[in-house]
């Protein structure tokens, strides 16, 4: 079952040549092709994809990574279809863990994403984290069948928010598929290495800003309430702690008593504890301010999309 490799990138030069090189090393029984869509870089990203041995490169639109991809799947010559991203390094055994499953009847399947072995991020750095099917079918490491991907329309531009770039063109595809009844399988030993991008604080409260996002996420894909949401409502447990803290203040204004804010502060003070034990003081204090912007992110995305996630 021969697969189909596809790569967007845009200014990737940093970290396209360990992605290729992680491609050229797969031990895989079944031909493969990669295809590195240059998504309008200006860095030599290009040029690096040419230079490697084997990697085709077609031209993107520049404006989105579901467009990049589709540019990418109409120059493939495959029936699997198989996406990483510019800033990943599959493990050797990936490609063939991925074309099993799909050869094995799922019509998607996704794999295990996690950094790099033995490297551990610092509390504010950027990586991807994927450890089960939460139903994000995030497409750093993802295998699809090709004739069910093109009859569901493939990748679309993704969702539009106010103030952010469109998303979650991979979440809807994955729905799409599921909601036809068609088998996806969580595949872990399809294992992806995500690059980690060092940051500190105040590029992670920035990062933070996107999780109004998921609400329009919600609202387009109700069984995320299911899959990914704690309790159904809340994007994260820890966001529980905050709503609980928040919820005390509100109660003790109403009453004039000091009781509900204490109480209601206590789940965050426990986390801010936690976080104090095993990150240090100023680590802690930091966190408990990101979970507050984040919440606040969080209901605002809800106020514009008009359902609730906390």
């Amino acid at each position: 079952m021969a697969v189909s490799v596809i790569v967007p990138a845009r200014d990737a030069a940093l970290t396209l040549p360990a992605t290729l090189a992680a491609l050229a090393a797969q031990r895989c029984d079944e031909p493969f092709e990669v295809i590195v869509v240059d998504n309008g870089s200006t860095d030599g990203t290009g040029r690096i994809a040419a230079a490697a041995e084997g990697v085709r490169v077609v031209p993107g639109p520049g404006r989105g990574p579901g467009p990049a991809r589709m540019a990418g799947v109409a120059a493939a010559r495959h029936d699997v279809l198989a996406f990483t991203d510019a800033d990943c390094a599959p493990e050797p055994g990936w490609l063939a863990a991925g074309a099993a499953a799909i050869r094995g009847g799922a019509v998607l399947a996704q794999g295990w994403t996690g950094p790099p072995e033995g490297v551990a991020p610092g509390p504010w750095d950027r990586t991807l984290r994927v450890g089960a099917a939460l139903g994000l079918f995030e497409t750093a490491n993802l295998f699809v069948a090709r004739g069910p991907f093109e009859a569901a329309g493939g990748f679309g531009d993704g969702l539009e928010a106010p103030g952010h770039a469109p998303f979650g063109e991979d979440v809807l595809l994955g729905w799409a598929l599921r909601r036809q009844g068609l088998a996806t399988a969580f595949v872990p030993e399809a294992r992806v290495r995500h690059w980690v991008f060092p940051r500190d604080h105040r590029g992670y409260l920035a990062e933070l800003e996107r999780r109004a996002l998921f609400a329009h996420l919600v609202r387009a894909v109700p069984e995320l309430r299911d899959t990914l949401l704690w309790g159904r409502v809340f994007l994260h447990r820890r966001d529980a702690a905050v709503c609980a803290a928040a919820a005390g203040v509100l109660a003790g204004l109403v009453t004039g008593t000091r009781a509900p804010v204490l109480l209601g502060a206590l789940p965050w003070a426990a986390q801010a504890r936690a976080d104090w034990t095993r990150e240090g003081r100023e680590t802690a204090a930091l966190r408990a301010v990101a979970d507050a912007w984040a919440v606040a992110h969080t209901v605002r995305g809800s106020i514009q999309a008009r359902t609730l996630v906390l």
